[in-house]
C-alpha cells in the first residue's frame, strides 16, 4: 500500500517536474545571443563534469543524483541574476538528474528531452536567441498552426540540424497534419476540411520552394505527404501510420492547428 502511494506521489512529482521543464523551454527563445552561447557552454560542460566524475547519469547512486538535483537547482537560483544563461543550464541540468530516478511517462519526457538538449549543446547556442526560430513560428501562423512548448524545443535540435526554417516548419505541419487526420478518423466534417487545408498548405509550401527556403527534394516529400494523409482514398491509412511511426511524434504535439 504505502509503495503505491510513494509511486504515485512520484509520478505526481514527474508531472510537476514536466510543467515547470516545459516552461523553462518556453523562455529559452527569448535568451539574447550571449545568454545563449553561455546556456549551451555551461549544459556542455556542467554534463561532461558530471560524466567525468560519476559516470553515466542512470549509473550513478540514486543516493548522489538526489542531493545533487537541490545543489543544481540552487547554484542556478544563485546565478540568475548575474549570468541567465548559466542558470538555465544548470537548471537543465537539475531535471534531467532529478527525471532519472522518477517514475512515469511525463519524468521519461523530461529525461529523454533534456538528454537531447544536452547532446545538441553546442549547436543548440548557434540557433537560440535568432530570429530562425521565429521565423519557423511565422510560417507556422501563415499555415494557422501555434508551436507547443514541446515542439519549440523540436525546433531548436532541427535548426541546429541544418534544416532551414521553411523546412523544419514544413515538417510539423506534415507530423502534425496525420496526428490530427488520426484523431478525426470518424468526423466527416474534420475529414472533408482537411482536403480543403491540405490544398492551402501544399500551396504555401510551393512558394517556400520558389524562394529557396525549402529545398526541392524535401518540398516534394511532405507536400506529397500532406495530400496523401488528406486524400480521402485506401492509401491514407498508410500515409498516416508511415508519418506517425517518425519518433518525434507520439511523446507530445509538436503544434496546434488555429481554426
Amino acid at each position: 500500500m504505502f509503495e503505491n502511494l510513494a509511486k504515485r506521489w512520484q509520478e505526481t512529482r514527474g508531472t510537476g517536474l514536466k510543467a515547470e521543464f516545459v516552461d523553462s523551454v518556453r523562455r529559452l527563445n527569448s535568451l539574447t545571443k550571449v545568454d545563449a552561447e553561455r546556456f549551451g557552454q555551461g549544459l556542455s560542460q556542467s554534463y561532461r563534469l558530471w560524466i567525468e566524475k560519476n559516470g553515466p547519469v542512470k549509473q550513478s547512486p540514486e543516493s548522489l543524483r538526489k542531493p545533487m538535483t537541490k545543489e543544481f537547482i540552487l547554484q542556478a537560483r544563485k546565478c540568475f541574476r548575474y549570468d541567465i544563461g548559466v542558470s538555465y543550464a544548470l537548471a537543465f541540468i537539475s531535471f534531467h538528474l532529478e527525471s532519472s530516478y522518477l517514475p512515469g511517462n511525463d519524468a521519461a519526457f523530461v529525461y529523454e528531452t533534456t538528454g537531447s538538449y544536452i547532446a545538441g549543446a553546442h549547436e543548440l547556442c548557434k540557433v537560440m536567441g535568432k530570429s530562425s526560430m521565429l521565423d519557423v513560428e511565422r510560417h507556422l501562423k501563415t499555415m494557422n498552426y501555434r508551436l507547443t512548448p514541446y515542439g519549440a524545443g523540436f525546433v531548436a535540435l532541427s535548426l541546429a540540424g541544418g534544416y532551414s526554417p521553411g523546412e523544419v516548419a514544413s515538417r510539423i505541419v506534415v507530423l502534425t497534419s496525420a496526428l490530427d487526420a488520426k484523431e478525426a478518423e470518424k468526423d466527416l466534417d474534420k475529414l472533408a476540411m482537411s482536403v480543403f487545408h491540405a490544398g492551402e498548405i501544399i500551396k504555401i509550401l510551393g512558394e517556400l520552394e520558389s524562394i529557396g527556403q525549402i529545398r526541392t527534394d524535401i518540398a516534394k516529400h511532405d507536400t506529397g505527404a500532406i495530400w496523401g494523409i488528406a486524400n480521402l482514398s485506401v492509401e491514407r491509412k498508410e500515409w498516416i501510420e508511415t508519418v506517425l511511426s517518425d519518433p518525434s511524434v507520439g511523446k507530445e504535439r509538436l503544434a496546434i492547428r488555429i481554426d
